[in-house]
């Protein structure tokens, strides 16, 4: 049976999740494709070079280029089984495409894993018409919205978290991680430690995609606090952020170590030289339905992590982590400065992490998800 996973682009992160489900697949016995649009001059870095055949379509980002550039890609899918990657014109919408042309037998599974129109959505029906122009480009939040109404479409579906599988249904897949890639034991910890320089800092680590919604703010403002712990905090690929948060960070240079966007297979490695994970998750419509890919990942690597008390994360951390009660700058410097002085406590929690992913949340489990979601189409 020939599979294609779409991405809506190629581009981003929204790579990170549709690699995955392509990952999945091969490791189920598949021969899988990535296709997508290519929104930017490249493919989204970390997973540029990735091991799985990668069919890009060249693209303009807005709506007129979009919708030429969908038509090329709707004839490049040769498969019998599509898995569109969030609900998107372009992964959902072109499926869909196909799956309209006679005698095609197309089955769609369609995977949701956030609930974009609920990022920087307008509070009311005014804003929502003020912002109506921002609708020419494929990367605003009317894309989602308006193919998001049309998930119940697909011949299946995929969620990654609860608060998504209220709104859409489907089967629960959380982000999966390979635990055998992603074992602490195969990694010398003090020797990549050295190769970044770091000799005595308390290392704190945010490696995910730098965005205000994920709280890294929160984070930066405590770091003087901080200094007499000497911690550090290490962020990776900060080239194309917020200039608020740029503001804020070079505000803060002498206690941030900044790394250039890693390849994925050196994922492993950032994580081991962390002596602490902090993963301050607001409060946000967007914030709720999402679930970080990095938590599961610092799990796996066996990380002491700090995160907060929203979406799946409290249920995810239980016995294992520590999860804030409020989201505030005194609790969290609480929280880190009872943790730094408790070295036996981080490596208990982070082996209680690793062994909950192992159990729970490891390619085994994912396998066995999307298999099911599979054969019910």
């Amino acid at each position: 049976m020939k599979m294609d996973v779409l991405c809506y682009n190629l581009s981003n992160n929204a790579l990170g999740r549709a690699y995955l489900l392509a990952d999945l697949l091969r490791r189920m016995g598949h021969r899988p494709r990535l296709v997508g649009l290519q929104l930017g001059d490249s493919v989204w870095g970390p997973l540029k070079d990735c091991d799985i055949e990668t069919v890009a379509v060249r693209s303009g980002a807005k709506y007129p280029d979009v919708l030429g550039s969908i038509g090329r890609l709707v004839k490049l899918l040769d498969c019998d089984v599509a898995l569109a990657s969030k609900p998107r014109v372009s992964s959902f919408g072109a499926a869909m495409l196909k799956r309209m042309k006679p005698g095609s037998g197309l089955k769609i599974l369609l995977d949701i894993d956030d609930w974009e129109a609920g990022l920087d959505r307008p509070s009311t029906g005014a804003r929502l018409l003020r912002r109506l122009p921002e609708g020419i480009n494929v990367d605003s939040f009317y894309d989602p919205l308006a193919m998001g109404k049309l998930a119940r479409r697909a011949d299946g579906i995929t969620v990654s978290t609860t608060f998504l599988q209220r709104l859409y249904g489907g089967r629960l897949l959380p982000h999966v991680r390979d635990t055998d890639f992603l074992d602490p034991a195969k990694y010398d910890r003090e020797e990549l430690r050295a190769k970044l320089g770091l000799d005595g800092e308390f290392v704190i680590a945010f490696l995910g995609s730098i965005r205000r919604h994920k709280g890294v703010e929160l984070l930066l403002t405590i770091l003087p606090r901080l200094e007499q712990m000497n911690a550090r905090l290490l962020l990776v690929g900060t080239d194309n952020i917020d200039p608020a948060l740029r503001d804020i960070m070079n505000r803060r240079r002498k206690y941030i170590i900044e790394h250039p966007e890693f390849p994925y297979n050196e994922l492993p490695k950032f994580h081991m030289v962390a002596d602490l994970v902090v993963l301050p998750q607001m409060d946000t419509p967007f914030g709720r339905a999402q679930l970080p890919m990095k938590l599961l990942d610092a799990m796996a690597m066996a990380r002491p992590i700090i995160s907060t008390n929203i979406s799946d994360i409290p249920s995810i951390l239980e016995g294992c982590g520590v999860v804030l009660e409020s989201w505030s700058e005194d609790e969290l410097v609480q929280r880190i400065t009872a943790l730094q002085a408790d070295p036996a406590l981080r490596r208990k929690l982070g082996e209680a992490a690793r062994q909950r992913c192992v159990e729970r949340y490891s390619y085994v489990q994912g396998m066995e998800t999307l298999g099911e979601a599979l054969r019910a189409l």
